[in-house]
């Protein structure tokens, strides 16, 4: 991508190259992959995804809805209930160290008898390929995966 630029001292107008910066929204925290242990929050996540059976694309859920479910749960159990913007931060953290994978495309039906549909653009997150076929694990300063298996 070029730019042109106004030079401040001589007034001529040069033309600039700017290389791409990918955007690193959605990649996860980037501390993420430095974790050496999981927090007793972030396992309370992993649980409440398998719970909800979140394992794939299509059973995917979103922050909202996870939030509900641990919510509900923390009630029952009479323990604190955290905010859903502190799940979120949990939710970045797991998926910085490729314990959850996101995906930001659901379709979801609105009626069945007219079968209309709508796009849900919100980010849903489910188990990642790698935990859940146990290949995933924590080591010093690093997110190790044995094996051909990639945190998808």
């Amino acid at each position: 991508m070029s730019f042109q630029v106004l030079c401040p001292n001589c007034g001529q107008t040069v033309s600039v190259d700017v290389p791409h910066v990918a955007n690193a929204k959605g990649m996860g925290k980037k501390t993420g992959r430095l974790q050496t242990k999981l927090s007793a929050k972030q396992v309370w996540v992993l649980e409440s995804l398998k719970a909800m059976k979140a394992i794939d694309e299509d059973t995917a859920v979103t922050r909202q809805s996870l939030y509900q479910h641990i919510r509900n749960q923390a009630m029952r159990e009479e323990k604190r209930i955290p905010s859903s913007h502190i799940v979120g931060f949990w939710l970045s953290a797991l998926l910085g160290a490729g314990f959850v994978s996101m995906t930001r495309g659901k379709c979801k039906t609105i009626d069945t008898a007219t079968q209309t549909i709508r796009f849900v653009h919100k980010p849903c997150w489910f188990l990642s390929g790698a935990y859940l076929a146990g290949n995933l694990s924590l080591e010093k300063d690093r997110t190790i995966i044995r094996g051909d298996q990639h945190a998808s």
